[in-house]
């Protein structure tokens, strides 16, 4: 009984780790995808607002996304 309730606590503790942790991972992601877009590195940037996204879903991180889509289609007009 002892081993389980052990393994039930540091599951819940991985959980709330991995729940903390996350949103911190994703504005990282978003942070370098955003130097990325100012160097004009729009492909780059798209994969890395891409991965943020993958991360949490923050309408800022799509709309970001969808400006480097823009700006690389205008590029190749």
């Amino acid at each position: 009984m002892k081993k389980v309730l052990v393994g039930i606590v540091i599951v819940a503790a991985a959980l709330a780790a991995f729940f903390i942790v996350k949103p911190r991972i994703a504005e990282s992601k978003f942070t370098k995808a955003e130097q990325l877009f100012k160097q004009k590195k729009y492909e780059q940037a798209v994969e890395g607002f891409s991965s943020a996204i993958s991360w949490s879903g923050k309408a800022a991180y799509y709309n970001a996304r969808g400006l480097a889509y823009e700006l690389i289609k205008k590029d190749a007009e």
